[in-house]
């Protein structure tokens, strides 16, 4: 199995919704409609790039099989929450979160409320560093 690594400078954009977006259009080649397709699993860092490319998801592009589209500076309003569809990412790395937040129920709506509550118990128990400067856990998805 190969493994392609890409770097994504986001330094020179204001928002990094809008730049970890158009780095990410920017290393799918030419033709490709889902990222899987060429490069693999998608491994989105942080809530925010989770939010960026699955906001970037068109269902009814590509025929109505759903591709990834340039979304130039478009705000988004997606909001993850358990019940959503993923449709471009495949594993996440981030934080531990502050509880009864937004993004604990993005990270609840990607695994599973318990396999977080499971993830939370393991690291209090461990005295892991929490929020956002402490320790990060890899989600796979709930299956």
């Amino acid at each position: 199995m190969t493994t392609q690594h890409y770097t994504i400078n986001m330094s020179n954009t204001s928002n990094n919704d809008e730049g970890a977006l158009a780095a990410y259009a920017r290393v799918l080649p030419a033709g490709v409609t889902h990222p899987t397709a060429s490069i693999g699993r998608v491994i989105a860092v942080g809530t925010t790039s989770t939010r960026s490319l699955e906001s970037a998801w068109d269902p009814q592009a590509n025929g109505g099989e759903g591709t990834i589209t340039a979304r130039n500076r478009d705000a988004t309003s997606l909001y993850l929450l358990p019940g959503s569809t993923f449709h471009v990412i495949d594993g996440l790395i981030t934080n531990f979160h502050v509880p009864k937040s937004t993004l604990m129920m993005l990270v609840s709506a990607f695994s599973s409320r318990e396999h977080i509550m499971a993830a939370y118990r393991h690291a209090i128990e461990n005295r892991y560093r929490m929020l956002s400067f402490g320790d990060a856990m890899f989600i796979k998805p709930a299956k």
